[in-house]
């Protein structure tokens, strides 16, 4: 399902929620010509706890979530926009937002929202996301373990000069933001990019969009799709 800016900015125009759209003071990293970007939210204390809670009842509901093989990220649970729930749509009008401000986009049109919850032994392996300009990630549950539960988000692609720090066009240090919760990150949709194993007790959570500027003419069927097996799975 096709999600446009304007539908968020109404939603969160509405919320209940005293969150700013967009904090004033929310600090922003930029890598690779600015086609990367990192931005950490200072009030997150606002919205992360129902947020998590919100987001591990849905993993119990198979009409929005599905379980998958390790490689692929655990669990996913697709469409925010339908979860009913005001936190969701803040971070869903923020990673819209962020899109826009760092693509200099009029307009943005998410093409799918998924959230992933890896349990212990939980990866990504290496890929990319052929439907999006750009991608973000958001990390919602990640601190919770420290530096020995891994689970690193990271950027691995020849054409990225912070992955090829050693000789250009050679990857030898693939690199991330780190494991801080309340940290979004955007990305070209060709960026290869995975998650490391992830060995913590607690379920590591980080929510996940594919964006564009306009709809593509072909409609994303998500959790339809994943569950036939197709590669809309392979996604952090």
């Amino acid at each position: 399902m096709t999600v446009l800016a304007r539908d968020m900015v109404e939603r969160v125009r509405n919320s209940p929620l005293s969150c700013e759209p967009w904090p004033s003071d929310t600090g922003i990293q930029y890598y690779w010509d600015q086609q990367i970007a990192f931005a950490r939210f200072p009030d997150q204390e606002k919205y992360h706890p129902r947020l998590i809670e919100r987001t591990l009842e849905l993993e119990q509901d198979d009409r929005f979530s599905h379980r998958f093989i390790a490689h692929v990220g655990g669990s996913k649970i697709f469409n925010l926009e339908q979860w009913e729930c005001p936190e969701a749509d803040l971070i869903y009008f923020r990673a819209l937002a962020f899109f826009r401000e760092i693509t200099r986009s009029q307009t943005a049109a998410a093409d799918n929202s998924w959230a992933t919850t890896y349990h212990r032994g939980d990866y990504c392996a290496p890929h990319s996301h052929p439907r999006a300009m750009a991608s973000v990630v958001y990390l919602l549950n990640v601190e919770q373990g420290g530096a020995d539960a891994g689970g690193e988000f990271r950027i691995a692609d020849p054409r990225v000069g912070m992955s090829c720090q050693e000789r250009v066009g050679y990857v030898t240090t693939p690199f991330g933001p780190g494991n801080v919760d309340g940290t979004m990150i955007l990305f070209p949709g060709s960026a290869v990019h995975y998650v490391e194993p992830y060995w913590g007790d607690e379920p590591r959570i980080t929510l996940a969009w594919n964006i564009n500027p306009k709809p593509l003419a072909e409609s994303n069927t998500g959790l339809e799709e994943a569950k036939r097996g197709a590669s809309v799975g392979n996604q952090p």
